[in-house]
C-alpha cells in the first residue's frame, strides 16, 4: 500500500514515493490511516472511507540554478528585476536560461561546434576545454589569438562553464568553439577573409556558424557561400548592426545575404526592460530580438566586463 504523510495546512502535498515517481495528493484532509482500495482512503477509524483522488509523476533530480559567482549579474539568463548598471529590469524578461539547461546539462561537451567568425579567441580559465584548435584567414595560420577582446568576450557568454564556483554562466556549456579569425585587432576585416571563413566553416562541419559582424553595405557577393552553408544545414546567425537603421531594402551583410529565403537568423538588441535598443537595426532581415544591452563577459585579458550591442 500506498503511505502518504499528513496534510497539515495545505490541500495540495507532494511526497517522493519511489526512486523514479512522485505521489500526491489534492485532497483537503487532515489524515490518513489506511488504504481500503485505490484511490478509497480512511480518514479516521470508524469513519466512512472518502475518496481521494491520487495522482503520479515522473521522479526528477532539482539543482540549485548556478553557483556561478557572478551569474545574479547575467539578467539576461535570470531576469530577477535586479539592477544593472543603473537599471532595474522586469522580473521574467531573460531567455528561460534555468529552464532549459537542465535539459542539456548532461550531454557531452563538444557534440555541438560553433564557429565564431571573429576577432579570434584567446582561451581563458572559463572557457578552458571548449575552444577549439582555430584558423587565422588574415595571414593564413593556426594562431585564431584574440587581439581585440571581441571573441573571446563572444565565446565566454557562449560557453562559459557552468557551476564551477567562479565567473559567469555560459548559454551552452556544452557546445565547442571554432574560432575563425577575420577581424584584427580595430575590429575590422576584409569581405573576402569572411568568405573564406565561412568556407571554413563549412569544410569543418560546424553546426552553427555566428557572425557577430556587419558591414556599412550590402554586398550580393556573400549569397553563393551563405547558401551553401545553408544547405550543409548549418544555422547561420548575424547581428542585425548597430546603425539604429530601419532596413526596407538590402542595406547591411551578411544580415541581408538570405535570399529572402531565411538563410540567416538576423538579431537585434533588446535591454532588461525589453525594449529594442536605438542602435539596434529593425526591419528587413531581423527576425527576432535578444538580450544585448549590458551583458556581462570576459575580454582576452580575463577580465569581466560589461559590453552592449546586436553581437
Amino acid at each position: 500500500s500506498i503511505f502518504i504523510l499528513p496534510i497539515a495546512l495545505f490541500p495540495l502535498q507532494v511526497n517522493a514515493d519511489t526512486e523514479d515517481r512522485i505521489v500526491y495528493t489534492k485532497c483537503d484532509i487532515n489524515q490518513y490511516e489506511d488504504q481500503l482500495a485505490p484511490d478509497w482512503y480512511l480518514v479516521e477509524e470508524g469513519q466512512v472511507p472518502e475518496k481521494c483522488i491520487i495522482e503520479e509523476v515522473p521522479e526528477q533530480k532539482i539543482y540549485l540554478a548556478t553557483n556561478d559567482t557572478q551569474y545574479a549579474n547575467q539578467w539576461a539568463l535570470k531576469n530577477t528585476g535586479q539592477t544593472i548598471l543603473g537599471q532595474s529590469g522586469t522580473v521574467g524578461l531573460d531567455i528561460g536560461f534555468e529552464v532549459a539547461y537542465p535539459n542539456i546539462r548532461n550531454i557531452p561537451k563538444g557534440n555541438t561546434k560553433i564557429a565564431l567568425i571573429d576577432t579570434g579567441v584567446t582561451i581563458i580559465p572559463e572557457t578552458s576545454g571548449q575552444i577549439l584548435p582555430g584558423y587565422n584567414v588574415i595571414n593564413d595560420t593556426n594562431n585564431a589569438t584574440d587581439d581585440n577582446g571581441h571573441g573571446t568576450f563572444i565565446s565566454s557568454v557562449i560557453v562559459s562553464t557552468v557551476n564551477n564556483n567562479q565567473g559567469i554562466a555560459g548559454v551552452n556549456d556544452r557546445a565547442s568553439i571554432l574560432p575563425i579569425k577575420i577581424l584584427g585587432a580595430d575590429g575590422s576585416g576584409l569581405l573576402s577573409d569572411l568568405i573564406k571563413g565561412i568556407q571554413y566553416a563549412i569544410d569543418q562541419n560546424v553546426s552553427i556558424i555566428n557572425l557577430s559582424l556587419a558591414s556599412t553595405s550590402y554586398t550580393s557577393a556573400l549569397n553563393t557561400i551563405i547558401e551553401q552553408a545553408y544547405q550543409r544545414g548549418i544555422i547561420i546567425i548575424a547581428a542585425s548592426g548597430n546603425a539604429g537603421l530601419t532596413i526596407t531594402t538590402p542595406t547591411v551583410s551578411p544580415l541581408n545575404n538570405d535570399g529572402n529565403r531565411n538563410w540567416v537568423i538576423g538579431v537585434g538588441s533588446t535591454d532588461n526592460r525589453g525594449t529594442r535598443m536605438s542602435y539596434s537595426n529593425e526591419g528587413l532581415g531581423v527576425d527576432v530580438l535578444a538580450p544585448g544591452e549590458n551583458i556581462i563577459g570576459y575580454n582576452h585579458q580575463n577580465v569581466l566586463q560589461y559590453r552592449s550591442g546586436t553581437s
